[in-house]
């Protein structure tokens, strides 16, 4: 098969067994999430990878510029139209600092969004349940943070010890983000293949800067539909596609692709489609997130994403 498939490791897909069965059933590389901890604490998941002795892609997903709520000990409802006092987030104050009243913020890649009222109370727009450390994203705020954070410094000068091959770079904007990653590699002595997140507007304006300096591309829907609206997300989505097609520079498509997956053992004829349309248009990757990370059933998700790039890498055969 042509298409490469990633899967991410976390609690739900981590063992020995399941790391076999999802080589045996075709998976080209394993993803860390490096915003939920750091690389030696995934030590154990990573021995397991080397254990298989196959050669697979090791991607670390680096903490980057990307903003993130604080620990919870539980889930947190929060109910759409109730005001709640501010406190009861984990917002960190280096983000606080930079929330102003009335802004608009986004959760979990916009799952939930909310409105701050004033120092200390927020009213929620759109509800759902909380977790600690997911992404938060404030409206029309940019960046703040520098590409590489002091965590990703310390996690890759570990990487040649845990058998990491690559690296997913969050919030890319420019050339100059690739090129001081770059000098980072270097001095590190690391030879990492560079996958380059786009997820919001200026790393869509400066996409032809950032694609020639990056070895695959990255549409990276979560935040990407934040930034653009989610009506807009598919007119993104595809240019991105069509700039990369046109460039012959390979591109991955992730997030929510097969998010029903995280609770039925069975996806949605809309994912499956989704699937199949991202690789028939050009799609030399796809990965998956949360499904198998903390989802119910890792191994279907693997097994049905990997089966539906087959029947769309059969039809791209039949067109030739």
């Amino acid at each position: 098969m042509k298409t490469k498939v990633f899967a991410t490791l976390g609690p739900a897909f981590n063992t020995k067994e399941m790391l076999l069965e999802a080589a045996f059933l075709g998976v080209g590389g394993f993803r860390i999430n490096l915003s939920h901890g750091n690389l030696a604490d995934f030590k154990e998941w990573l021995d397991n990878i080397k254990s298989l002795g196959i050669k697979h892609e090791v991607i670390i997903d680096l903490q980057g510029p990307e903003l993130r709520l604080g620990d919870l000990q539980k889930p947190l409802l929060l109910l759409k139209d109730n005001i709640y006092p501010l406190a009861l987030l984990p917002i960190p104050d280096f983000i606080l600092e930079k929330i102003k009243c009335d802004s608009v913020v986004a959760i979990d890649d916009g799952k939930i969004i909310i409105r701050m009222l004033n120092n200390d109370s927020f009213m929620v727009l759109e509800g759902g349940e909380v977790k600690g450390r997911k992404s938060i994203k404030i409206n029309g705020q940019e960046r703040f943070l520098p590409i590489v954070s002091k965590r990703d410094l310390k996690n890759l000068e570990e990487c040649r010890k845990y058998g990491v091959t690559a690296l997913m770079c969050p919030f890319i904007e420019s050339r100059k983000d690739l090129q001081e990653l770059k000098d980072i590699l270097k001095s590190l002595g690391l030879d990492l293949r560079i996958y380059s997140k786009i997820e919001d507007l200026k790393g869509i304006a400066n996409l032809e800067q950032i694609a020639s300096e990056s070895d695959v591309v990255v549409i990276a829907r979560g935040d990407l539909g934040n930034a653009t609206g989610l009506s807009s997300l598919p007119y993104f989505q595809r240019k991105i596609a069509d700039y990369c097609k046109r460039k012959h520079i390979p591109y991955m498509v992730v997030t929510e692709m097969l998010n029903s997956m995280i609770n039925n053992p069975l996806p949605t004829r809309a994912e499956v489609n989704d699937i199949f349309e991202a690789v028939a248009y050009g799609a030399e990757y796809l990965m998956l997130t949360g499904e198998t990370a903390i989802g119910k059933y890792p191994i279907n998700a693997i097994r049905m994403m990997i089966d539906v790039a087959k029947e769309a890498e059969k039809y791209l055969n039949e067109c030739q």
